[in-house]
């Protein structure tokens, strides 16, 4: 083998090579500085594939820098080691290292993505004591929300607060959402403290309109509840929200007034009975329609009065009134009788004797 020849092929391959070196793959121009500037990738460490969330942060930032790179030209006229762009599309950049002739020259792919719409719904409230469960859309890779410590797609609140959720998805683009949880109010539906009434009357119970529900402790489910009978009684009402509220009611009897005529009597024909129903009540009113603290009776009877105490309560009494009538005396028929004289003579009296 000649000389000539050797020197032909060993200047071929060094030709190949340099062919080789100059060919544009994965977005880059391999030319010697890449690999030099950047290690065995030949380019930056983040990569030249990038993703740009439009709206959240909206930006992504390109750097190419390198150690011993010396100058930096992009496709957007920067002439820095990184540009922040807000678009998605192709940035070109060619870094110098010195005097080398081979700059690299990088082609970075930025491609946009929408963040992603997140909605758990509309300012909302619940109940005291209750709690309600905020959801968010299923299907993201990551669920933070504001309580630090769920990472599922939906939240158990118990109190009112202000409630948000932040999720990524498979791109690392976010969206959160933020809803006002606040309580409703607790109905408070008024029976008052209690009430008193006379013995058999009946007073009716008012838990109040404006409640869709209404449900008394004796099963009743009406705004009002009429009641005779001493003892408590309570209501639960429902609002329009699905909040319940509840009172009571203590029921009882004022004590019946007691009036007291006597007892049962008799009088013989003539004589007259004065009843007496004692002082101390507002009205009266006797069977014989005298409406004075006393009556009088003179017949056979069944007298009775009734009487009213400052409660408007009514108390009666009834005695038996006898009338006798008067013995018949009977001496018989009328008679008649002669006056006979006597006349005697005595020498001592003479007179005339009956």
């Amino acid at each position: 083998m000649s000389r000539f020849y050797t020197y032909l092929k060993i200047e071929n391959i060094f030709i190949a090579l340099v062919l080789l070196l100059s060919l544009s793959i994965d977005n880059k121009s391999f030319a010697q500085d890449c690999f030099t500037l950047y290690g065995p990738t030949g380019e930056p460490s983040l990569g030249l594939n990038r993703k740009l969330c439009l709206t959240s942060p909206g930006t992504v930032t390109l750097d190419a820098a390198a150690i011993t790179a010396t100058s930096y030209t992009w496709s957007t006229t920067a002439v820095t080691n990184s540009i922040v762009v807000s678009t998605g599309g192709i940035y070109t950049v060619t870094v110098a290292s010195g005097g080398n002739p081979n700059a690299c020259i990088l082609n970075y792919t930025v491609t946009g993505y929408a963040n992603p719409v997140v909605n758990i719904g509309p300012d909302s409230s619940f109940c005291p004591g209750d709690s309600m469960v905020l959801n968010a859309p299923t299907g993201y890779a990551d669920y933070i929300w504001s309580d630090g410590a769920t990472v599922s797609d939906s939240l158990v609140v118990y109190l009112p607060n202000t409630y948000s959720v932040t999720v990524t998805d498979t791109n690392q683009c976010s969206g959160m959402d933020t809803a006002v949880i606040v309580n409703d109010t607790i109905p408070t539906p008024n029976l008052g403290i209690g009430g008193l009434a006379c013995s058999g009357d009946t007073l009716t119970i008012d838990a109040g309109s404006g409640y869709i529900a209404y449900l008394w402790n004796g099963g009743q489910t009406t705004q009002t509840l009429d009641v005779d009978t001493v003892g408590i009684y309570s209501v639960i009402v429902t609002d329009s929200n699905g909040c319940v509220g509840s009172s009571q009611y203590q029921f009882g009897n004022h004590p019946d007034p007691v009036v007291n005529i006597g007892a049962d009597d008799s009088l013989c024909n003539g004589g007259v009975k004065i009843l007496n129903a004692g002082g101390g009540f507002v009205s009266y009113l006797w069977s014989d329609a005298t409406i004075q603290q006393t009556a009088s009776f003179a017949v056979t009877s069944d007298p009775w009065v009734e009487v009213e105490d400052g409660n408007g309560c009514k108390g009666r009494d009834t005695m038996h009134l006898e009338i006798h009538p008067l013995p018949t005396i009977n001496l018989g028929p009328d008679a008649e009788f002669c006056t006979c004289l006597l006349y005697t003579s005595d020498a001592a009296d003479d007179s005339l004797r009956v």
